[in-house]
């Protein structure tokens, strides 16, 4: 996940790696949703120097800063992440399609027209996704 989030979401201009939550400033003012042994590798902000709609990734899955909190989910918990905008050059959320079957749109906001972020986040969890199909592959072996 780590070398993923290095090669796919560092370039991206609103996504930053941090190794600790304090320094983002504004995470700083928020209490941390990871667990004790959840290692912070980056988070992409959708507003640049607000904590609305940030979103944090670790190295077992990512948090969504909603206006009620922070919503969660492990990679190994999404079946699917798609893009169900019409028109690429609008294209700026994420439906994550959960095993419980909860369906969970994911903002991405950056970018422009034809460099939208949302399709550096979609292929980051494509890569995930066939990292898991993988690592199953080798285990039956």
């Amino acid at each position: 996940v780590e070398s993923r989030v290095h090669r796919i979401l560092r370039p991206l201009a609103t996504f930053h790696v941090l190794g600790e939550w304090s320094r983002l400033q504004q995470l700083a003012k928020v209490q941390s949703p990871l667990s004790e042994n959840e290692r912070l590798l980056g988070v992409y902000e959708n507003h640049p120097g607000l904590v609305d709609e940030i979103v944090a990734f670790t190295e077992t899955g990512m948090y969504l800063r909603e206006a009620g909190g922070w919503f969660s989910v492990r990679y190994a918990e999404i079946v699917n992440a798609e893009s169900r905008n019409t028109g690429k050059t609008e294209t700026s959320e994420i439906t994550l399609l959960l095993s419980s079957g909860l369906q969970k749109a994911l903002p991405i906001h950056g970018g422009t027209g034809r460099f939208r972020d949302v399709f550096q986040v979609l292929r980051f969890f494509d890569r995930l996704a066939e990292d898991r199909t993988d690592d199953l592959s080798n285990d039956e072996k």
